[in-house]
């Protein structure tokens, strides 16, 4: 005996028991075997069985014809179908034959997966949604999970199985043989559209419970299913009795057709429709319900008769949300084409660029435009400081820019340096050179605020003595500049690896989380520090790190707690990802040196796996030359100084147009769009809408009194990533990072974390919440950096999976 599983029941075809050759045998309790109660219930006319399944005539077997049904090929054989093989990637189109194997759009049929809170089922080649969850969807059972918190004796039902509550938290609960009531409260008495008759009583199913219809006054037919027939009746009348509609002829009820549905609630006629089917009638969704159509939506764009629901929208209109526009085909909603400049204000197609808005800074950008709204952030910060020289600069970083230790940065520009300059064609760069070779010689001075080995901090701290003012600000004022380059980080993420010597990371706090937070709030006060006195920062990212995944000691002495493993390699895009995000927020250039250098031979390092490579001179730009990455540094770092000192001391015009915007305006209805990565966003929850003051289920109970602004990302595949919120200022400022997939709601919360969030996300929808902190009562809002990262290859601090 052949079986094959329909709806969730058994049904079998032919084989040893008395249902005729085309009748179907229905077990409604499955087993290995199966058992319980077998019934046999004809195909509807038209239709013949084949292994398992009603199939229609076009599907008749003759000759060597072949038919995929489910997944599943049979071949004719002998007028009957014949079991050939099991299609791995479902049906192909024609259904004669089996999807082609590796197809781009098929998988494995019957496998299942997780797609964000859908649980999804491969039928025929393509994913299937069987069922949206309530809360999250489990990437181990591919079945809905609970998240909620629960209170003991409260009950869910959820993926077919009716949960209670235990000490607090969630059984794996009974399985509802019917399903779950469409409110979740508990299980279904009854299959919808069924009936039974008990002690003269008619019920019917209506929504999963039972209905009473009428008392049978001939009491129940043998069935149970339906009232018995009259022994007299009216000639003409009907009576449906177990699916078969009786016609009243010479005083009695003759021996039925069969309802191809069943019988109607009230058993005097055939049901018009399956319980529960819906379709298109006259431009509106009708559903059956009591066995007959009942109008359940009028679709004022007409009905979709395939998908037997509304039509989204009018063929031929266009509109834009999200950032993104996308055109109406066939009642539907096409696919979406991000804009460049965001919607425009009615919402109906991409918008215009706009010179007056922040430039955004992409990671994929070796440079950062300087558009004129840039320019004019420049102007603006030069405006404050009139006292400061236009042709000269200073350096603040670590070895990369401590002109003593290394000797590569800039140095050989100067006149007096013995290294010579070949700008390899780049002949307009000769001018911004020959201006910096002034008296003061920006290129030859060794800088107090560039030292070897030292961390952001080193540019503030506190001279020996307490009468002398700190490196940055000694440079400051021995110089004067109108331009500063800022080059640190690499030993900033080395402080991850421990907390600074003496002391321990503040509780809860790990290492790179403390190191990121840290290093957000000093490069703020450099920043701060040169804007306010008329001095334009021009930022450089960090080259890679390719030392071996082992306890490194950035600072002097030894560390008193390592907090987790310590690769500062994995660790150099979210540190570059921040310097960038802080670039942006100030709207100052910003030189992607890691892009300059990463694709080179060593990554453009020497062989310490951290310092930049050369060889002879790192001035020489030559195709030759640029394949070491000091002189890859020098290029990069001499083309931002001439972009900036040409349009704000010159007086040219921007040499870039506007670029791409931020979408969104961070509320919990219009979140920021997450549309590429890495991602970084600066913004303020001083003003923000407070919407959440605790997050339920995994997330922390702590008072998150403050406002809130709101970030989306949607994820088409499996990521690892690091997600972070930076607060600004450490003494005032207290921002929290909450993750919630599927809705931007307390309940939909998975994670929550002071500063970093570190795992793998399945594919779906997450939102992010920058939220206030409220200490004892006090809410700490402000000025914050969000930000998402891929994590890298091999990065296990990302293995949580979420």
């Amino acid at each position: 005996m052949k079986t094959a599983v329909t709806a969730g029941i058994f049904v079998l075809c032919l084989g040893t028991l008395s249902c005729t050759d085309d009748d179907v045998l229905v077990i409604q309790n499955p087993g290995d075997p199966p058992s319980g109660d077998l019934t046999c219930t004809s195909c509807p006319e038209g239709t013949a069985c084949v292994e398992g399944r009603c199939v229609s005539s076009s599907e008749a077997c003759s000759g060597n014809s072949r038919v995929c049904i489910d997944g599943t090929l049979y071949v004719c054989d002998e007028n009957e179908w014949a079991y050939l093989s099991i299609c791995e990637f479902g049906c192909a189109e024609t259904q004669d034959a089996c999807a082609p194997t590796g197809s781009a759009e098929s998988c494995v049929q019957n496998a299942r997966r997780c797609a964000g809170i859908d649980v999804q089922e491969c039928r025929n080649g393509q994913w299937v949604t069987l069922e949206t969850c309530r809360e999250a969807c489990d990437d181990t059972t591919q079945t809905c999970r609970i998240t909620e918190t629960c209170k003991d004796g409260s009950r869910i039902c959820l993926d077919g199985r009716l949960s209670s509550c235990l000490s607090g938290s969630w059984n794996d609960g009974d399985v509802c043989e019917h399903g779950c009531l469409a409110d979740q409260s508990g299980c279904r008495a009854c299959a919808p559209g069924t009936s039974r008759c008990t002690d003269s009583t008619l019920e019917w199913c209506e929504d999963g419970v039972w209905r009473e219809l009428k008392t049978c006054d001939t009491g129940c037919d043998e069935s149970g299913t339906s009232c018995a027939l009259t022994v007299s009746c009216v000639e003409g009348s009907t009576a449906c009795t177990s699916g078969l509609l009786h016609t009243c002829r010479d005083g009695q009820y003759d021996d039925g057709v069969s309802c191809p549905f069943g019988c109607s609630p009230d058993a005097m006629s055939c049901a018009q429709c399956a319980e529960g089917d819906v379709r298109c009638a006259d431009r509106a969704v009708e559903r059956c319900e009591l066995g007959a159509w009942k109008r359940e939506t009028a679709c004022d764009m007409g009905c979709l008769a395939s998908e037997a629901r509304c039509a989204e929208c009018r063929d031929g209109s266009t509109r834009c949300e999200s950032g993104a526009v996308s055109a109406c085909s066939q009642g539907l909603w096409g696919t979406s084409t991000p804009c460049p400049y965001g919607c425009n204000d009615a919402g109906t197609a991409c918008g215009e660029p706009n010179q007056n808005v922040p430039t955004r800074y992409l990671m994929s950008d070796l440079h950062s435009p300087v558009t004129a709204y840039v320019v004019t952030q420049m102007k603006s910060i030069a405006a404050r400081g009139t006292g400061q020289n236009d042709v000269v600069f200073m350096k603040i970083g670590d070895s990369h820019y401590d002109t003593s230790f290394d000797g590569k940065f800039m140095k050989c520009f100067s006149t007096a340096d013995s290294n010579a300059v070949d700008l390899g064609g780049r002949n307009e760069l000769q001018p911004v050179i020959t201006a910096f070779q002034s008296s003061k010689d920006s290129f030859l001075r060794n800088s107090l605020a560039a030292k070897g080995g030292q961390s952001t901090r080193y540019s503030f701290l506190t001279s020996v003595s307490s009468a002398q003012p700190t490196p940055l600000a000694a440079e400051m004022s021995a110089m004067k500049p109108r331009f500063a380059f800022f080059g640190h980080g690499s030993n900033d993420i080395g402080n991850g690896s421990f907390c600074h010597t003496g002391t321990t990371c503040p509780s809860g706090f790990s290492g790179y989380a403390w190191a990121l937070q840290d290093y957000y709030q000093q490069i703020r006060h450099v920043m701060t520090d040169l804007v306010s006195s008329g001095i334009i920062p021009l930022v450089s990212g960090i080259t890679p790190n390719m030392r071996s995944e082992s306890k490194i000691n950035y600072l002097s002495g030894a560390p008193s707690l390592y907090w987790e493993w310590d690769n500062p390699g994995h660790m150099v895009l979210t540190f570059n990802a921040v310097t960038r995000g802080n670039a942006e927020a100030m709207q100052v250039p910003f030189f992607n040196v890691y892009l300059a250098v990463n694709d080179l031979t060593d990554h453009g390092l020497r062989s310490d796996n951290i310092h930049t490579s050369t060889s002879g001179s790192p001035c020489n730009f030559t195709s030759a030359g640029l394949a070491y990455g000091a002189n890859q540094r020098n290029l990069g770092s001499i083309q931002m100084l001439d972009k900036a000192w040409r349009t704000v001391v010159n007086g040219e015009s921007a040499p870039d147009k506007v670029g791409i915007v931020f979408v969104g305006s961070g509320t919990h209805t219009d979140p920021v769009v997450i549309d590429s990565l890495p991602f970084t966003h600066s913004s303020d929850t001083t003003s923000a809408q407070n919407r959440i003051g605790s997050y339920a289920g995994k997330c922390s109970t702590a008072s998150e009194c403050g406002g809130e602004v709101y970030y989306r990302l949607d994820l088409k595949e499996k990521k690892a990533l690091r997600v972070f919120a930076l607060s600004s200022v450490k003494s005032t400022v207290d921002v929290d990072i909450h993750v919630m997939r599927g809705q931007p709601q307390a309940a939909s919360c998975i994670a929550r974390s002071d500063i970093m969030v570190q795992g793998t996300f399945a594919p779906g929808t997450y939102y992010f919440s920058v939220d206030t902190y409220c200490d004892n009562g006090t809410a700490r809002p402000g000025v914050y950096l969000f930000g998402v990262v891929e994590c890298d290859a091999g990065d296990r601090n990302c293995e949580t999976v979420y």
